[in-house]
């Protein structure tokens, strides 16, 4: 598919609000996905991932989540010490604020249920 030039409208998933239009690239800079549109413009999201992509449509969605972007900046770190092979304590630090907010998201998710657990 060289020269294809496909562009993207790029929606929250939940709301499924536009985000951007005419999107032409996107890649990750540390926490911020950053969406290029057909004039350059640049639309920087944090702690957001691509959850879908549809050519047929014509989208992106989006899902945004604080654990994601520690995620994220784990897995680079993470990755980094393993091409290098070396130990950065940094690593267990990022981890543990993954697992911090993921226990926290949890919690969360009961107190809004009431308790009730299924």
């Amino acid at each position: 598919m060289a020269g294809c030039k496909c562009k993207f409208r790029v929606l929250a998933e939940e709301g499924k609000c536009v985000i951007a239009e005419n999107v032409v690239k996107a890649f990750y800079e540390g926490k911020m996905l950053k969406l290029v549109n057909i004039l350059n413009e640049v639309v920087t999201i944090e702690n957001a991932m691509i959850s879908e992509v549809d050519l047929n449509r014509g989208e992106l969605r989006i899902l945004k989540n604080q654990v994601l972007g520690e995620f994220l900046e784990f897995l680079r770190t993470y990755t980094y010490c393993l091409n290098k092979s070396i130990y950065d304590s940094s690593v267990e630090e990022l981890w543990n604020r993954v697992k911090s907010l993921g226990e926290l998201m949890i919690r969360e998710l009961w107190v809004r249920s009431r308790g009730v657990r299924r």
